[in-house]
């Protein structure tokens, strides 16, 4: 079993970047958004499902490249029943490929992605989930710090994410009015 109480430091900080990946519901036709065997079908979401194309389109996007050891949030739609997910095939290719050390995103389109959550939780990968202000860090890289409660013989706990940043994104908007 995967035990909290077991992750190492190490896995819980270091850099990483917050995905936006909004596009990807924008993008999608209807027709792409059926569910599918890598959903639990209990949730009835019927989004459409983040790709490693959509990773590297994200990458190509903004000039930037996720490196071995990362820390990867994914920013989406959060709109029921339209929500992404991330299935299996696009967990291996971050684990395997990018080998990211955390995963994370502003709903819980990882938990729908049955088969893709199940392979994080087995590869010791930790899943954050329900972060908010991801739209303020941008495409900066960030200095992230998960702070979770280490209890024993559980496999999550509420916590707190912080992420250093040299900007955030808005404030001088927010100053102005």
């Amino acid at each position: 079993n995967y035990d909290i109480a077991d992750i190492p430091l190490e896995k819980l900080c270091g850099p990483g970047y917050a995905l936006d990946l909004t596009f990807v519901c924008d993008e999608r036709k209807e027709t792409d958004m059926k569910v599918t065997e890598d959903r639990w079908e209990r949730f009835s979401v019927s989004g459409p499902q983040i790709l490693p194309s959509d990773i590297e389109e994200w990458e190509k996007r903004n000039n930037v490249h996720i490196e071995e050891n990362d820390i990867v949030f994914l920013y989406t739609r959060n709109e029921v029943p339209n929500i992404p997910i991330v299935p299996e095939k696009t967990a291996k290719y971050l684990v395997r490929k990018r080998k990211i050390k955390m995963i994370g995103t502003n709903d819980e389109t990882i938990v729908y992605g049955a088969l893709g959550h199940e392979y994080f939780h087995n590869k010791k990968i930790p899943v954050v989930e329900m972060l908010t202000n991801l739209e303020k860090l941008g495409t900066q890289r960030a200095y992230i710090v998960a702070l979770g409660l280490r209890i024993k013989g559980i496999g999550g706990s509420p916590g707190r994410i912080i992420a250093y940043v040299d900007k955030i994104i808005g404030e001088e908007e927010e100053k102005k009015e």
